[in-house]
């Protein structure tokens, strides 16, 4: 509520019964403060809002990864709970997808950056797999908007290897394959840290793998996927019962 500014004449009103008071010498007036020009205190008035923002920005946004999750406490930003085919939950502060059924398909676990990127670094620990008969698939992959297009990039470690595929929809195109290697399957990658960088250069996009932070698999798309606003693990279960433990996933972007 907005309340109206006496006029500078107004002056309070004596007190009933009183004697109004004497006049003795004018004080001298105070000595007058230096007024600066309206555009001075409005540019220091901007400058000091801008840096306000570059404050809140840089503690809430800017220096932030895109996502950080260690599991002890909390799952989020992503989600637990029983969907039709599998559980995502947590477990000995790990995270855990299982297929409670003969799944037909991938298990996915997605968790939305805190802001668009145009390149990402996506990592996380494989704690545990149980598969006994090792023929279950992995992946980690950067989408772009991935619950309206299921666009993005994912890295995957199976029987026959590590693979780069580009993802639309229900369909996935080879970028680039790694033969077989024992180290590089998904039964081999347990207890250690894989990555994957989607990376915009104009438009195309480079892709690459890390296993422990050594590159093992990269490929250049073309017609690229430039912009990345998710991220996620992913499992293919042979059995029901079979399940994967993830832990400490962290998205950013590089350089920062």
């Amino acid at each position: 509520m907005q309340t109206s500014t006496p006029p500078s004449t107004w002056q309070p009103p004596h007190s009933v019964g009183l004697p109004p008071p004497s006049v003795g010498p004018t004080p001298s007036p105070p000595p007058r403060r230096r007024r600066w020009p309206w555009w001075t205190a409005l540019g220091v008035g901007i400058a000091a809002l801008g840096l306000g923002m570059l404050v809140v920005l840089d503690r809430t946004v800017l220096r932030h990864d895109l996502i950080t999750a260690d599991f002890d406490v909390s799952a989020e930003p992503f989600v637990v709970g029983t969907m039709p085919e599998y559980t995502a939950s947590l477990e000995r502060g790990t995270y855990v997808l299982e297929a409670t059924v003969d799944p037909d398909g991938w298990t996915t676990s997605f968790a939305m950056f805190t802001r668009t990127a145009y390149a990402v670094v996506l990592e996380t620990d494989l704690v545990e797999l149980d598969d006994p008969s090792s023929d279950a698939a992995l992946g980690i992959a950067c989408y772009d908007l991935p619950e309206t297009n299921g666009h993005g990039y994912m890295f995957m470690a199976d029987p026959t290897g590590a693979h780069l595929f580009r993802l639309d929809r229900d369909a996935a195109e080879s970028l680039q394959t790694l033969a077989v290697d024992d180290t590089i399957t998904a039964a081999g990658l347990v207890g250690q840290r894989i990555g994957i960088t989607c990376t915009a250069q104009g438009d195309a996009a480079a892709v690459s793998a890390t296993v422990d932070g050594v590159e093992i698999i990269s490929a250049v798309d073309a017609d690229g996927i430039t912009r990345y606003q998710a991220g996620a693990m992913l499992f293919l279960p042979k059995d029901a019962g079979d399940h994967i433990h993830f832990d400490d996933v962290i998205a950013r972007v590089p350089g920062e």
